[in-house]
């Protein structure tokens, strides 16, 4: 039986959904969707002005002897609480890359910003809009944790998405409305372990955004509607080694699907892309066979600089409420 997550997310379902990847727990499905990314303008400028009416951070209680790593984030603007945020037992990295919009990679601190962990509870400005918590997480880490930051330029190995050679097998969203030209991708293949063509769905009225489900085998399928390429590269970054940069040179908008099996449900080995004519029918098709096979897109071993956050201080124990 397939599981699904939706979207379009706001800032609290967003993070609640990267706090799943890091719950322990014994469940066959750990994907949802994200919002595209934001511009670096929008995740890293905060003002001194900009901030929560009122709040409580505090070291969190120790973990219950078997229940794994507990973590919940409730609230904020776009869920049925907008005004107030709940995070309980999240750790400060985890804050910080939610309030710099930065992936793991991009982001250089102390090793122990991943175990320390604290309870938040901030109320949220009325009419504050569903990006509007980020320069207000900022400056909570700034007043209540002593952080300071700069930026740095490193060249890194990343995974540049290019076209194939025989071009794009994507279907613009605005063309073709009846179908008949789908790629190959919207047809699960007779391996599939999902139901035929036609599920999932996005949900009745939702004109763009992705749904993945997930089998108890492992495998996910991502069907996306109205999404370009840099939706694309948001996600995929969630299943390969290395940054992903978007070297397409695609501007429309997309209807697609991907099925593969991410690594991490897959045997030990290698994560370099593998032989496209040589895949592996026990695990499934990889991410990098299905991105070239599915969509006419590849993933090539490059190099690119990309910006880092740097953590120059940070206090382990917050300031007093």
């Amino acid at each position: 039986m397939a599981n699904r997550f939706t979207r379009k997310l706001g800032l609290g379902k967003k993070i609640l959904l990267a706090a799943a990847a890091v719950v322990t727990v014994a469940a066959p499905i750990v994907i949802g969707l994200m919002n595209p990314p934001q511009s670096r303008a929008q995740a890293q400028t905060a003002s001194t002005q900009v901030t929560f009416e009122v709040a409580s951070v505090k070291p969190a209680a120790p973990q219950p002897a078997g229940y794994g790593t507990l973590m919940r984030v409730d609230g904020g603007p776009g869920t049925s609480d907008p005004g107030q945020l709940r995070w309980t037992n999240v750790t400060l990295s985890f804050v910080l890359k939610n309030a710099y919009g930065r992936k793991d990679y991009e982001v250089v601190a102390p090793k122990w910003l991943d175990s320390e962990r604290y309870d938040i509870v901030a109320k949220v400005p009325q009419g504050t809009t569903k990006k509007g918590p980020m320069p207000m997480l900022q400056n909570l880490l700034v007043e209540r944790f002593q952080l300071a930051t700069h930026h740095e330029q490193k060249e890194l190995p990343v995974f540049a998405l290019v076209v194939s050679k025989n071009g794009p097998k994507m279907r613009e969203s605005a063309s073709d409305p009846g179908g008949s030209h789908a790629s190959r991708s919207s047809h699960a293949s007779p391996s599939s372990q999902f139901p035929p063509d036609g599920f999932p769905k996005l949900p009745a009225g939702m004109t763009e955004g992705c749904a993945v489900w997930g089998t108890a085998e492992g495998s996910l399928r991502m069907t996306y509607k109205g999404q370009t390429t840099a939706d694309l590269v948001e996600n995929l970054l969630n299943f390969v080694p290395r940054p992903v940069v978007d070297a397409t040179g695609l501007k429309a908008e997309y209807d697609f699907t991907l099925e593969f099996t991410p690594e991490s449900m897959r045997r030990a080995g290698a994560l370099d892309p593998p032989a496209v004519d040589a895949p592996d029918a026990h695990n499934g098709v990889t991410v990098f066979e299905a991105v070239e096979g599915q969509l006419g897109l590849r993933l090539e071993p490059s190099k690119a600089p990309v910006d880092l956050l740097v953590v120059d201080k940070v206090n382990r124990t917050p300031a007093e409420n």
